[in-house]
């Protein structure tokens, strides 16, 4: 996490959370006030945080005086100013407050030579300008006045050939096969028991009560905070005349309220033989009972990553199930090596009705997942008609944070409200669904469902991952900036020379694509061809899996010992230890 991002949640946290906004949509304006009139920060500026040593005090400043606008007080932290403004709705002083504050530096500057203050600017910067956007585009749309929700379905049956083209929508076509062991739990389950150790990371669905459940205290332990590096975040410290002063929040915010697509990570780690039983699936018919009591499922996980990654890749046939070429996955392994990439990841959900809130996915990626066994519901908003959902970025550029779920109905306000189509469509087994990138997406499980998913970027969205991860860089993120490069110098004819049928169709000048229009990146003649994943990562450079790399480097470092061993005490050393060995066997 950035040191803007961190800032962010710091106050976001003591303005009560997203619901303690929602409540008392004043408290952000009241916050800010306060600290204007004791030109203090709201917030303890951590000690070694680059905002530590911008704060002063204003010794010229009347006290109780409040001053006509947030930038005529220079003690209150700038970047917190700009925050708090923007948590208000006031999006127009908070980019008046960046630009003459100065702190935003030379936006030219190159990256590497900006100061982490500077690109703790650059997100706020872009962070009030997106929200703004929203906010016009909401106040564009007159409300109406008893409206309906409006269900719009998904096509289904596209064929291989739209498959190939279709990008500015969603849809549903049929794979060309189904890996055996993602077609029944009690396959799944002998796969993994090629390896009965291997221990699976699972997640919890969070529901707002929950959440407000978990933080109705006020003072939650440091397990609770939303979890950033120690360094960044390490407490909460309000400034003690703010706590006297200001009004308090009914609730402080626990990390739950803020999770993407409201799942959770729960602590322990189990075998999948552990997390069939915990959720009571029967080992004895696999009939797909479940515990209603349940709320646990495997959601992403990287097979590819484990030991078992290997027999998993050799195992999927017909890769990618979706027609397309991926440029994201072979600049993910450029990028890191040994770790390689992580897609396609596996959903296995034991509980009908869990599922993911509303989320959209990362960085201007596209998605797609074949359900396997079971069935699925899919409830999505064009990108074009977010903002009307309210979305927020909270600590991070990739995604926004939507309040939204089954239970609080987002969606649907937003479509008896303005109007805004909700596509729905009901993925069942053998189908392939196709989440076009910016789009909001809700998944219900209808039935206990397997399914396997992917993230990628082909020629359609090339062009504005490019400039969403350009962009996410120059605000800090560390992982942006190395995913960048990687993906803007990769040989794309190379790529889809390997993965292509027609050939390789190099992709010439890169335009930013219109988003209204299909995508005409590769001719409806064109086929992908019909590979196994391993062969699909070998093609993308990655023709060994992590666990097989990591194996290597282990021996690579324990062949440089022996040989240091060897350097160290040359050939008579060597002798002379054979020969004590020698000695000792003959006394033995």
């Amino acid at each position: 996490m950035t040191a803007g991002g961190a800032l962010r949640l710091r106050l976001l946290r003591h303005c009560g959370g997203i619901d303690g906004l929602a409540k008392d949509p004043a408290v952000a304006s009241n916050l800010l006030r306060k600290g204007l009139e004791r030109n203090k920060p709201v917030v303890e500026p951590l000690p070694n945080s680059p905002f530590a040593k911008k704060v002063a005090t204003n010794s010229e400043a009347t006290p109780g005086v409040v001053p006509a606008s947030a930038p005529t007080a220079p003690s209150l932290l700038p970047l917190e100013r700009v925050t708090l403004l923007d948590f208000a709705g006031r999006h127009e002083e908070a980019e008046k407050e960046l630009r003459e504050s100065g702190t935003l530096g030379n936006p030219t500057t190159d990256g590497n030579q900006r100061t982490e203050e500077e690109e703790s600017a650059l997100f706020a910067r872009e962070v009030v300008v997106r929200h703004r956007k929203f906010a016009e585009v909401r106040q564009a749309r007159t409300e109406q006045q008893g409206g309906t929700v409006n269900h719009v379905s998904v096509p289904k049956d596209v064929s291989y050939e739209e498959a190939m083209t279709i990008r500015d929508r969603p849809f549903v076509m049929r794979a060309r096969s189904v890996p055996e062991f993602l077609t029944s739990f009690a396959n799944l389950e002998a796969f993994f028991a090629l390896d009965p150790t291997l221990k699976l990371p699972t997640r919890s669905r969070v529901t707002r009560e929950k959440a407000s459940a978990s933080s109705s205290s006020s003072s939650p332990s440091p397990d609770e905070l939303h979890p950033v590096p120690a360094f960044l975040f390490p407490e909460i410290n309000v400034v003690p005349e703010m706590a006297n002063t200001t009004r308090q929040p009914q609730k402080t915010m626990h990390r739950d309220e803020i999770l993407w697509a409201h799942l959770k990570d729960d602590s322990a780690r189990v075998t999948f033989k552990e997390f069939l039983k915990q959720s009571s699936v029967s080992n004895s018919n696999h009939d797909h009972s479940s515990n209603p009591n349940s709320q646990s499922l495997i959601f992403d996980f990287s097979v590819w990553r484990t030991p078992l990654g290997r027999k998993f890749a050799e195992r999927v046939h017909d890769f990618p199930p979706l027609p397309h070429v991926d440029y994201l996955a072979p600049a993910q392994i450029r990028g890191a090596p040994v770790e390689g990439s992580s897609f396609p990841t596996l959903f296995v959900n034991t509980r009908p009705g869990a599922g993911a809130g509303a989320h959209v996915d990362f960085s201007g990626t596209h998605f797609w997942q074949l359900v396997g066994s079971g069935k699925k519901r899919y409830q999505l908003v064009s990108r074009d008609e977010l903002a009307f959902l309210h979305p927020k970025y909270l600590d991070e550029l990739s995604s926004p944070w939507i309040a939204d779920g089954p239970e609080s109905g987002a969606m649907e306000a937003a479509s008896a409200k303005y109007g805004v189509p909700i596509h729905e469509v009901d993925v069942e087994s053998g189908d392939v669904i196709f989440v076009p990138a910016g789009w909001a997406h809700r998944v219900s499980n209808l039935e206990p469902t397997i399914a396997l998913s992917g993230n990628f970027v082909d020629k359609s969205n090339l062009a504005d991952v490019l400039e969403q991860l350009k962009t996410e860089a120059a605000c800090g993120c560390e992982g942006a900036k190395v995913l960048y490069e990687e993906l803007r110098t990769l040989d794309y004819a190379e790529i889809d020379r390997g993965c292509l049928e027609e050939g390789g169709m190099s992709i010439g000048t890169i335009e930013k694509p219109a988003w209204d229009l299909a995508s005409s990146a590769i001719s409806k003649e064109a086929r992908v061809k019909s590979m196994t994943l391993a062969e699909v990562k070998a093609v993308g450079g990655e023709g060994w899996t992590p666990e097989e790399k990591r194996k290597l480097v282990v021996k690579i470092e324990k062949g440089k010992v022996i040989c240091a061993y060897f350097a160290a005490f040359g050939v008579v050393g060597v002798a002379a230890l054979v020969m004590e060995r020698t000695q000792a066997v003959d006394e033995e």
